[in-house]
């Protein structure tokens, strides 16, 4: 009788747990794994330009989604948890440190010595830099973002800043970051002085697009919505729906407008309507949990390990398809490292379920 009523009780719980978890949140995190992976391989470019175009608008959102959503979770967790930011803080380095062993042999090794045949010190500093600044591989550059973005939250948050003027000071870190990106064409109107001042930064920095002038903003908006969540539940799905649809409209009339002044950057990552569109875009997630949509897929929770993993594969599949003289396609390009990073990714958690592979539990 006694270990019915445990069973009976765990039952309850776990039931209880899963009422709560946000299944929007979970659904939409494996849509932006699957976008980044978009980001990396410009899909549709090959079918249709304009199409391509299009879609690299809607990629746009998912870096950005990874960070709001981290905030959105830190103003929850920190009402049960008073150390959550540090053990977040620790939790992601630790993932930063263990892809960035993974991938050194070709970034340092392989880029740095082989290829490009730098003297040993050299390379050296310019990983160490490139780690520091821009990510160890070019996609892990997320992680010491979050990192960094994290921690300067907790330092706001810590000295009881407003929310009003932590507002002020994100939204012009990010404005900052659209005139300072090297990729972007918002220092085209930026003359003498001021354009020495963004070389010289970019010379050290190497980009704006980081923890301070990217994620931080990000990052802080989802926590202010999480502050706030009450405050949206009120608000109309057309209403934001159309918002979220003219936003993008306005991302995609920019980034005409940008290759028109000869910017290079054909998705313009930073751009003036993403944080309104970010806005708009966390209000319909957190708005309904969508809860009785929830199916196994989503419970695998495989967007970490397809963001981590789908690194190898852009090395090596398009150096197959070039071997097997295959049609040199992005959109196949695409599909196949999206395959690949999924499979493997559900290969290794079941290895983990099965306890043959434990040392990667916490890194995918």
């Amino acid at each position: 009788m006694k270990s019915e009523t445990i069973t009976f009780k765990k039952s309850v719980n776990s039931k209880l747990q899963k009422s709560k978890k946000n299944y929007t949140i979970e659904i939409f995190r494996l849509i932006s794994a699957v976008l980044v992976v978009a980001i990396h391989t410009k899909p549709f470019f090959d079918i249709n330009f304009h199409f391509g175009i299009l879609f690299q608008v809607i990629t746009n959102v998912a870096v950005p989604f990874f960070f709001c959503i981290s905030g959105y979770f830190i103003s929850m967790k920190l009402r049960e948890k008073e150390n959550y930011i540090k053990n977040y803080s620790i939790k992601i380095l630790k993932l930063y440190v263990f892809w960035s062993i993974v991938y050194f042999a070709y970034d340092f090794l392989y880029e740095r010595i082989y290829k490009k045949d730098y003297d040993f010190w050299y390379a050296i500093a310019s990983y160490l830099r490139q780690s520091i600044f821009s990510g160890s591989h070019f996609h892990l550059w997320f992680l010491p973002s979050l990192i960094c973005a994290v921690i300067l939250l907790n330092y706001f948050i810590k000295r009881n800043v407003s929310l009003k003027m932590i507002s002020i000071i994100s939204i012009g870190l990010f404005i900052l970051g659209l005139i300072g990106h090297p990729e972007e064409y918002y220092r085209l109107f930026i003359n003498g002085y001021g354009q020495n001042i963004i070389n010289i930064y970019n010379k050290i920095f190497i980009t704006t697009r980081n923890g301070l002038f990217f994620a931080f903003p990000m990052v802080f908006l989802g926590y202010y919505l999480g502050i706030n969540k009450e405050k949206y539940k009120s608000y109309k799905y057309k209403k934001i729906l159309f918002s979220l649809l003219i936003c993008l409209i306005l991302s995609c009339i920019e980034i005409y407008f940008s290759r028109h002044l000869g910017a290079e950057n054909i998705r313009l990552e930073m751009n003036i309507f993403l944080p309104l569109s970010m806005y708009y875009l966390m209000i319909l997630i957190i708005k309904d949990p969508l809860n009785k949509y929830h199916n196994k897929i989503v419970d695998l929770d495989l967007s970490l390990g397809i963001y981590v993993i789908h690194g190898i594969f852009l090395i090596f599949i398009p150096k197959f398809m070039k071997i097997l003289e295959m049609n040199n396609s992005s959109t196949i390009n695409f599909i196949l490292v999206l395959i690949f990073s999924m499979i493997t990714t559900i290969l290794l958690k079941f290895l983990v379920k099965k306890k043959k592979f434990v040392i990667i539990k916490n890194f995918i």
